[in-house]
Order: structure tokens, then C-alpha cells, then sequence
């Protein structure tokens, strides 16, 4: 893999998690008996593990692949489905861990 993607690839994946940690002030999430350092460190956990998925599935397509006139569009639905995806990974194990949305 050429410097230039895997660049890409980084500067995404780091992109998304600034996104979401902006929003991880008030994480969203509570359990019963769990205090805000819990949840914030179950929240951190759940996604670095996404965020390894979805670079692993969708690292190469958000570089807009070979070319051609299409190529900025599917790079760009590519990321519209990594970050759907990321957001949907990360509910998912924290409701494994037993929390739940506020």
C-alpha cells in the first residue's frame, strides 16, 4: 500500500474518532450503578475496536479507489457508510456492556 492511502486511510479513521470524541463529553450513555468514568472508558474501548473494523472494511474505498469521474462519489459514500457503520458498531457494544442511550 502506497504512503499517500495509508496517509488517507490514517487522517480518516482519526477524523471520525475526533467527531465522536467531540461529542463524548456527556457520552450518551448510562448503566445503572456505573459512574461517568466508566461509561466514558467503555465508550473509548467500543471505539477503538469499531474503529479497527471500519478501517479494515472501508480503509481502501474512501480513497476514491482507481479513478475516474466516479471515483470522488464513491469515496465519498464510502464514508458516508464507514461512519454509519462506525456509530452503529459502537451502540452495539455498548449495549453488550450492558448500557443504555440517554
Amino acid at each position: 500500500m502506497n504512503i499517500m492511502k495509508r496517509t488517507a486511510q490514517i487522517v480518516l479513521v482519526f477524523g471520525i474518532a475526533g467527531i465522536l470524541t467531540a461529542c463524548a463529553a456527556n457520552t450518551g450513555w448510562r448503566k445503572p450503578g456505573s459512574d461517568p468514568a466508566a461509561a466514558r472508558a467503555a465508550l473509548s474501548e467500543c471505539r477503538a475496536r469499531a474503529n479497527l473494523q471500519v478501517e479494515d472494511r472501508y480503509g481502501r474505498d474512501v480513497n476514491g479507489g482507481s479513478g475516474g469521474m466516479g471515483a470522488e462519489f464513491r469515496s465519498s459514500v464510502a464514508r458516508n457508510d464507514a461512519i454509519r457503520m462506525l456509530d452503529r458498531m459502537v451502540a452495539e457494544c455498548m449495549t453488550d456492556k450492558g448500557y443504555l442511550r440517554k
